[in-house]
């Protein structure tokens, strides 16, 4: 049964490859990083509260969901996700479901391109989404990150089925610790991380039999979870 994830806007180098565990779902979200590697840090705010500024380097989000003709735009990745705000509608608090998708550029920098709200994630409101991006001039990505969700797939598969798809790192480390007890929260995310920072393609398989070997004993929950994601959660 596919477990859908929710992917977040990703790191990229100079050639826009990236990094492909830099996933940020958000800005208080990151994904798993080496020893010594850069994160957000937290300044001096209005009235002297604390409050999130970027580290040196990082860009700020820049928007362009309101923007026309995106064909001067030098996309290379495309991040969908699903997700939710709560507002207060007729003094009853709701759930409104969200399809944002961000883009990054050869640069590095995320663009927010879109925000609709279609009722829910099914592969029809995805298809309207896409299908306005795709009127909108956008060029077809080298590589999307999606969240496993089976209508975005679908949607994906009709329009850019040759277009490579990388299951997002970031969420998926949640879900296997949402499958594991609290104990074992920091065994499995050690052996995650060790994973997904494989030196290359090969070494990450290795890694990956022996992950779900070891986690089939220790924790099925833990192992299938992963397996479920196949190879596209190795796909960079």
């Amino acid at each position: 049964m596919e477990e859908p994830d929710h992917p977040g806007p990703q790191a990229a180098d100079q050639t826009g490859r990236g990094d492909h565990r830099q996933h940020l779902p958000c800005r208080h979200q990151h994904a798993p990083r080496p020893p010594g590697a850069g994160r957000p840090v937290r300044g001096k705010g209005r009235q002297g509260r604390g409050e999130p500024r970027l580290a040196q380097g990082e860009d700020r989000l820049g928007d362009l969901a309101g923007a026309g003709d995106l064909s001067g735009e030098d996309i290379v990745r495309l991040i969908f996700d699903g997700t939710g705000v709560k507002a207060c509608l007729d003094r009853r608090v709701t759930s409104i479901p969200l399809l944002v998708v961000l883009g990054v550029r050869r640069d590095g920098q995320k663009v927010l391109l879109a925000v609709k709200n279609m009722g829910g994630e099914t592969e029809a409101a995805w298809r309207h989404v896409l299908e306005d991006l795709l009127a909108r001039r956008l060029e077809a990505p080298e590589l999307v990150i999606v969240d496993g969700g089976k209508g975005l797939e679908a949607a994906l598969a009709s329009l850019w089925s040759d277009v490579p798809v990388q299951r997002c790192t970031v969420h998926k480390e949640r879900n296997l610790l949402a499958h594991a007890p609290k104990e074992l929260h920091d065994e499995v995310k050690a052996d995650y991380t060790d994973m997904m920072y494989a030196k290359d393609a090969d070494e990450a398989r290795k890694k990956r039999k022996a992950f779900l070997a070891k986690w089939r004993l220790r924790c099925r929950g833990v192992a299938d979870s992963l397996e479920e994601a196949g190879d596209r959660l190795f796909t960079w």
